[in-house]
């Protein structure tokens, strides 16, 4: 578990396809492809409607990837969080994603995932539930 200093930074839509190749591709298997495919999370950072941000520690290793965009709901600024990868350092890149979300005006962070992702971010990250997305297929 790495529990030093990590920086976010941003990456610019047009190295995208550069940073995708060197690591940033592990974002597309936390998404559930039914909703979104690896390649459309891709076309989406690229074209701009997601923020790839790369968590990288004081000697540039990187150690996480976020998808994200920032949510202007009728009653806060929140950053969401499409997808995220940081397997050695879950609870210090979500502070990280929070510091952020202040630069951005965002007073929240949110985010969807699978019951055991959303059990997960509730027990060690304070996340609460806020409704349900249920589905039926027609």
């Amino acid at each position: 578990m790495f529990n030093g200093q990590l920086t976010l930074q941003t990456v610019a839509p047009e190295f995208t396809e550069r940073v995708w190749r060197d690591g940033a591709h592990v974002l597309g298997d936390t998404v559930p492809h039914d909703e979104c495919t690896p390649d459309q999370l891709k076309y989406r950072i690229t074209h701009g409607s997601l923020t790839l941000l790369v968590a990288v520690d004081e000697g540039n290793t990187i150690h996480g990837y976020a998808a994200v965009e920032a949510h202007q709901r009728p009653n806060l600024r929140a950053l969401h969080i499409e997808a995220v990868h940081a397997p050695r350092c879950p609870t210090v890149i979500f502070d990280r994603l929070a510091d952020y979300a202040r630069s951005c005006g965002c007073t929240a962070l949110e985010g969807c995932g699978t019951p055991a992702v959303s059990r997960l971010w509730q027990k060690t990250l304070g996340f609460q539930p806020l409704y349900t997305l249920n589905r039926k297929e027609i």
